[in-house]
């Protein structure tokens, strides 16, 4: 299966969190983030032990560097990887925010953004400057 996550039976991987979104607390597991119940995966967690069984594979990185490469283009669909530098989902993540910062001067979005309490702008009298 292609994913981030390290196979169980060629990598040594260990269940951290299972499907239903329960983590498993594995002794010989350090490190690992395990993401509450509500962030949904469609497979179990898994992550290496600190055991002889771990196993960093080929595909595994290949996995990983393709999801960062990923979130680079999504953030930049249009941007350049420069492969002598070390920022560059930072340089991407910045288009991204400057393409989507919201403007405003003296004013407030406010609401819930629910139906009952829609999103709406409020302006603020600040006075003369």
């Amino acid at each position: 299966m292609p994913s981030i996550f390290p196979e169980i039976t060629t990598g040594g991987g260990v269940v951290v969190r299972d499907i239903a979104g329960n983590p498993t607390n594995p002794p010989d597991v350090h490190n690992a983030y395990v993401p509450p119940a509500t962030f949904v995966a469609s497979c179990e967690i898994t992550a290496l032990p600190t055991t002889c069984d771990a196993r960093i594979e080929a595909k595994h990185i290949n996995a990983i560097v393709s999801e960062l490469l990923a979130l680079a283009e999504c953030f930049d669909a249009n941007g350049v990887w420069d492969c002598t530098k070390l920022n560059n989902l930072c340089a991407a993540f910045n288009v991204w925010v400057e393409a989507n910062r919201l403007w405003f001067d003296q004013v407030s979005i406010v609401g819930a953004g629910t139906q009952a309490d829609p999103l709406h702008v409020v302006s603020i009298d600040c006075g003369s400057y």
